[in-house]
């Protein structure tokens, strides 16, 4: 899991969930370049709801993104269905930054206002 400045710094990507969720990165790649943030990925998932959003800081809940700072994987993605019945990501999209210690987190929609996040950044 790559993140990067605009200088090509890597920056450190935590993964929260462990693999009995189903869930695979085989990458993900955040480009910082000033005014906003260019991903690629390819993901595993069970899901078609999984997202990456931004939020203010580390201390807001998962429901608490700012608004128009995240979006829908399979809106911007290639998508494979999977013998096991997962489906196979991969994709880019990019999203404006706001100032300040932002979080980037890839969550998963459980249920009505109800999301996890298995994989963040700082």
């Amino acid at each position: 899991i790559t993140f990067m400045d605009e200088d090509q710094q890597n920056i450190h990507f935590q993964r929260i969930m462990d693999e009995s969720e189903e869930r695979e990165i085989c990458y993900i790649k955040c480009v910082i370049k000033s005014g906003s943030l260019e991903f690629e990925w390819s993901i595993i998932t069970p899901s078609t709801w999984d997202w990456i959003g931004l939020y203010e800081d580390n201390s807001k809940e998962n429901k608490d993104w700012l608004t128009g700072h995240w979006f829908y994987i399979a809106n911007h993605s290639h998508r494979e269905t999977l013998t096991d019945g997962r489906y196979s990501f991969t994709g880019s999209h990019w999203i404006g930054t706001v100032s300040g210690q932002n979080q980037i987190r890839l969550n998963t929609y459980e249920s009505n206002n109800m999301y996890k996040t298995y994989a963040h950044t700082n």
